[in-house]
C-alpha cells in the first residue's frame, strides 16, 4: 500500500515537473515596423509593415492616396490591433516608426491579428 502511494506521488511529482513552465520575464513583446518614403511624384503613396518574427520580416504593404495617408492607415491598422507606438524616426525622406504588443499567451493573436 505504501508503495503505491510513492509511486502515485512520485508520477504527479515527475508529472508536475516536466509540464511546460511560463517564462520568467512574462509573455514578452512582438515588435513591428511602418516605413515610408516621402515621395510626392508618386501617384499612389505606399507604406510597408515589416511584422518581425524569429526568421526575419514577414511584410504587408498598404496603399493610399499619398505616402503620408498611407504611413497613417498602417498606423490606424495596427493601433486597431493592439500596437502601441513606441518611437518614430526619419532618415532623409524616409519615415519609419517603431511599435510594440504583449505576446499573446496561448497564441490566439498571430502577427498582423
Amino acid at each position: 500500500m505504501q508503495l503505491a502511494a510513492i509511486v502515485v506521488g512520485g508520477i504527479l511529482l515527475t508529472a508536475t515537473a516536466l509540464r511546460p513552465q511560463p517564462r520568467a520575464g512574462g509573455p514578452g513583446w512582438q515588435y513591428c515596423s511602418v516605413t515610408a518614403v516621402n515621395d510626392n511624384n508618386a501617384r499612389a503613396g505606399r507604406a510597408a509593415i515589416c511584422y518581425s518574427t524569429e526568421k526575419g520580416c514577414r511584410d504587408e504593404e498598404i496603399t493610399s492616396r499619398g505616402w503620408a495617408d498611407a504611413e497613417m492607415a498602417a498606423a490606424a491598422t495596427l493601433g486597431n490591433q493592439g500596437w502601441e507606438l513606441i518611437s518614430a524616426t526619419q532618415s532623409g525622406q524616409e519615415h519609419t516608426l517603431y511599435f510594440k504588443r504583449l505576446k499573446a499567451l496561448d497564441n490566439q493573436h498571430p502577427l498582423g491579428n
